[in-house]
């Protein structure tokens, strides 16, 4: 299981959370659902079907988990953001943003924008090379239509015309902090 919502779900139900956190945990429930509905599913499996009696477990099976562990540890640093995660904030009537990546490093962010059909972004100038991937909808910029799956490139420097929505759109876009 990759999902940490289920990974936590399952050790707060199994009584593994430390307890220094289990404050926490609880404080998450009451606030997010597919947290609470992730400690549901695992109530619900060590309800069906759990062994009335206690069995010992593999003389290697510490020894499996931290072959796992160290496994997972030499994976590649990664950020998932789920569908159902973050926060979209309102930028425009009709256009709202949603945070992924801030690279303040680097200068660099990445983030979704979702537009209602008709709402518009104004003519603006980039200050650095710009990438947008159309998820879904239509977007129109001047007399081009982009649909999903459509990439386009705003060059640093360049002044973008104006962005309308033809139908509720969701683009990806890495470009300037």
């Amino acid at each position: 299981m990759t999902d940490d919502n289920e990974i936590l779900a399952a050790e707060y139900v199994l009584g593994l959370t430390a307890p220094d956190a289990v404050g926490i945990v609880e404080a998450r429930l009451a606030a997010e659902p597919a947290l609470r509905a992730a400690v549901a599913l695992w109530e619900a499996r060590f309800a069906e079907g759990a062994p009335r009696e206690t069995a010992a477990p593999p003389p290697d099976l510490w020894s499996r988990i931290e072959r796992k562990l160290d496994e997972s540890a030499a994976a590649p640093a990664t950020r998932t953001v789920r569908p159902e995660e973050g926060v979209w904030e309102a930028l425009l009537p009709g256009v709202e943003r949603k945070m992924l990546h801030v690279d303040a490093a680097g200068g660099r962010i990445a983030y979704l924008v979702r537009m209602k059909a008709g709402a518009a972004l104004p003519r603006h100038r980039h200050p650095a090379d710009e990438h947008c991937v159309v998820l879904e909808g239509e977007l129109q910029i001047g007399d081009l239509v982009f649909g999903a799956g459509a990439y386009q490139l705003a060059r640093e420097g360049e002044t973008h015309p104006r962005i309308r929505a033809r139908t509720d759109a969701l683009f990806f876009i890495q470009g300037a902090a």
